[in-house]
């Protein structure tokens, strides 16, 4: 089989969540696949209300960390799940440049995603930046 080969300019994201609501570790886990189908709804619904959306995978991951808890220092990881996504010049050419537009749509997705999943915080990258989502 022969490919014709596209060349196109792209940028990317990330959106890191825990799958644990809060941080007890008896607390419901979302689930990899709840990931995958509310951010296929998030697409869905954009895309009914003629709004741009961004393609992706979602992937298994594990937040590891460590924290102080009486002066004992103690070691712990978490499920979470990994949105990497793209905003290509081909299908989004419109607002390509507009890098307040393109985060305001992966915010707009990191806190659906943070909400449904009952996220305390949700990191987002894009371009140089890091943003942190903490729940009020």
């Amino acid at each position: 089989m022969e490919y014709k080969i596209i060349e196109q300019n792209k940028k990317k994201f990330t959106i890191d969540l825990g799958l644990r609501a809060g941080h007890d570790n008896t607390a419901k886990i979302s689930s990899v696949s709840d990931i995958v189908d509310w951010y296929t709804d998030w697409q869905i619904e954009r895309a009914d209300k003629g709004l741009p959306y961004f393609s992706g995978i979602v992937l298994e991951a594990q937040f590891v960390y460590a924290y102080k808890k009486d002066l004992k220092v103690i070691g712990d990881n978490e499920p979470s799940a990994r949105v990497e996504g793209e905003i290509s010049s081909e299908y989004h050419q419109d607002f390509f440049d507009d890098d307040e537009k393109i985060i305001s749509i992966i915010l707009d997705l990191a806190k659906k995603l943070g909400t449904l999943a009952n996220q305390e915080r949700v990191h987002v990258e894009y371009g140089d930046k890091i943003y942190l989502l903490e729940k009020l």
